[in-house]
């Protein structure tokens, strides 16, 4: 969306949606901003179907303001309560099959290298602890064997909660779901620990109580 990516014909700006017109002219594209400018610029997220209140849906907007380019981004995730936010982001997004995400990265950055090799594209999985953890965790696993260069980012809310409320490998021990109403029976999932022997770059756990970090 920078005006070096799309570039409106002259003289037609004035008929494109306000909404781009806005994002050009006080959006993020070609500048750093961070967390503490919020309110004072055009954010690349702003409406969206989740739930009112949802802190998944707040870290996913802080996330989007801490993109160091977001004119050079791709967004990869599936399915989940966070797709329906990040799909609304005005960034290319790539919905991929559950589990999947990180092999359509894997795949996604190489192809990018050769497509751009004069310039960097970044590309970010987003996904919760389901399609990463439980069912995508054989793609994770190898993604970080084979020290792919990219982005993951866990949306971990500690349960499926698009389909009704299951426990998942990130549930912790003990909590009662709404489809497990004898509390989880073993302990959540030591995600940093893979992430560790796995030999990952950079691992970070935050929280969007303390968005400074992001």
């Amino acid at each position: 969306m920078s005006l070096d990516t799309m570039k409106v014909s002259p003289g037609f700006e004035k008929y494109m949606p306000i909404e781009y017109q806005d994002l050009v002219n006080n959006g993020p594209f070609g500048r750093q901003v961070k967390v503490t400018d919020m309110g004072k610029f055009k954010e690349i997220i702003e409406e969206h179907p989740m739930c009112a209140g949802c802190a998944m849906a707040l870290f996913i907007r802080l996330t989007m303001i801490g993109l160091p380019n977001p004119e050079h981004t791709i967004i990869v995730g599936t399915a989940g309560c966070g797709r329906l936010a990040i799909s609304q982001a005005a960034i290319p997004f790539i919905y991929g099959n559950y589990g999947d995400t990180n092999a359509v990265a894997s795949g996604l950055k190489r192809g990018l290298e050769i497509r751009f090799p004069n310039q960097k594209k970044d590309v970010v999985v987003m996904a919760g602890d389901g399609g990463l953890i439980d069912i995508g965790f054989q793609q994770l696993m190898h993604a970080w064997f084979r020290q792919e260069k990219f982005t993951t980012i866990m949306l971990d809310n500690e349960v499926y909660g698009n389909t009704g409320g299951q426990e998942s490998g990130m549930t912790m021990k003990g909590k009662i779901m709404k489809m497990a109403p004898r509390g989880k029976q073993v302990d959540k999932i030591d995600a940093i620990g893979l992430a560790k022997v796995s030999k990952v770059d950079y691992i970070a756990r935050l929280t969007p109580t303390n968005p400074s970090r992001v």
